[in-house]
């Protein structure tokens, strides 16, 4: 077909948006919050969003095995859930599931200063109640006894653009 791709691995929505806007990169691929926080920035480079890859959010609650049988959302209020950074798509899939049960952000302690890539550990640490993990994470940590997948986010939300296609207007 002619089409020379070489593909640059960028860890997180903002640094898949710099990579386009400095033409490191044609096409990101990221969720659709970034091209909003770019405009939102002032940044004279517009980036627009051509096309989702995924409907759902493949976020999974992850927690102590007694709720495995009998998880409700309401199980998390006064709880302690560690959730990924502040006003990702991640988290704002999580606010969006708990408004969608009645549940308000003041009824639990949704902690996003953990980074991404160290929820896995942080929870197996101790600290937090829950943890939101994508897959291959939550799986092995099942696997490894520290818990169980609980419910799937996306299941909370439904049909949502979650991850997208994006290039310089």
């Amino acid at each position: 077909v002619g089409l020379d791709v070489e593909v640059l691995l960028t860890p997180g929505a903002d640094k898949v948006i710099a990579s386009v806007i400095s033409g490191d990169a044609n096409i990101g691929f990221s969720g659709p919050e970034a091209t909003i926080y770019n405009l939102e920035n002032g940044n004279k480079d517009l980036i627009i969003n051509f096309a989702a890859l995924t409907r759902r959010d493949g976020q999974f609650v992850f927690g102590d095995y007694k709720y495995k049988n009998n998880f409700k959302i309401d199980n998390l209020k006064g709880k302690h859930i560690l959730v990924g950074r502040k006003a990702g798509m991640p988290e704002m899939i999580f606010s969006y599931a708990l408004k969608n049960n009645g549940i308000k952000r003041t009824d639990l302690n949704a902690d996003t200063s953990i980074e991404f890539a160290a929820l896995s550990g942080t929870y197996i640490s101790g600290v937090g109640e829950f943890v939101n993990l994508f897959e291959p994470n939550a799986s092995k940590l099942e696997s490894e006894g520290y818990g169980c997948v609980l419910a799937s986010l996306g299941e909370y939300v439904g049909d949502i653009p979650y991850t997208v296609f994006n290039t310089k207007l």
